[in-house]
């Protein structure tokens, strides 16, 4: 149900109710979103069928394969990876910044979903634009990448970062430490290991979503 179902069946009354509280008065008066609205089946249908068919015909002379892969393949293949940050990063995973929900961190998830799978980090700071405490040294994220490049042209601007994230790690790291010292964990080198030790030893208790 997580990962598909719930588009199956009919959206309660309240989600209509509470949906219209919302101020959307930016989008609503904004040119190009009410442009893209209004067209939003020619232009969805050409990007991802008919661009996708174009440019299998004019660079590797089948549109067929265009349509297959690059359209109709890419397509799927996003939506299930898209869903799987509904599904598989709420149960397959480790909890190093919030133990008492369901989202977790997985590695899959983010690799397929560009950066999307540090769930535990996004659900503990909802408000943090990277979705993840590190970079791309730590944590495979281009999506945080692309924002910030974004930023540095002027396209994307008041970008907000937890201030207590690493805080919030450091506990973590301090039980690490405490499982160290009595010789149950071997010493974690870098920040990231500390959160992978941590979940491997809690992993057979609390760790993973029942």
């Amino acid at each position: 149900f997580a990962h598909m179902g719930w588009l199956l069946t009919r959206k309660h009354p309240d989600v209509f109710t509470e949906s219209r509280k919302i101020n959307n008065r930016d989008l609503e008066t904004d040119p190009i979103v009410q442009f893209q609205k209004r067209h939003y089946q020619v232009i969805g249908l050409g990007m991802c069928y008919g661009f996708p068919t174009i440019v299998g015909y004019v660079c590797f002379g089948s549109a067929w394969q265009g349509f297959w892969i690059g359209g109709v393949f890419r397509h799927v293949w996003l939506l299930h990876m898209t869903w799987c940050v509904n599904s598989v990063a709420h149960f397959f995973g480790y909890k190093p910044y919030d133990r008492n929900i369901r989202a977790v961190e997985n590695l899959f998830v983010s690799i397929g979903a560009v950066g999307e799978g540090w769930h535990n980090y996004h659900h503990r700071y909802p408000t943090d634009y990277a979705t993840s405490e590190f970079g791309l040294l730590y944590q495979w994220n281009p999506t945080k990448l692309f924002i910030e490049i974004m930023a540095a042209v002027g396209l994307a601007y008041d970008l907000k970062r937890s201030t207590t994230a690493a805080a919030t790690r450091e506990r973590l790291a301090i039980a690490i430490d405490q499982q160290v010292v009595k010789g149950i964990l071997a010493p974690p080198t870098t920040p990231l290991q500390q959160a992978l030790t941590w979940a491997v030893h809690t992993a057979k208790s609390t760790l993973f979503a029942t």
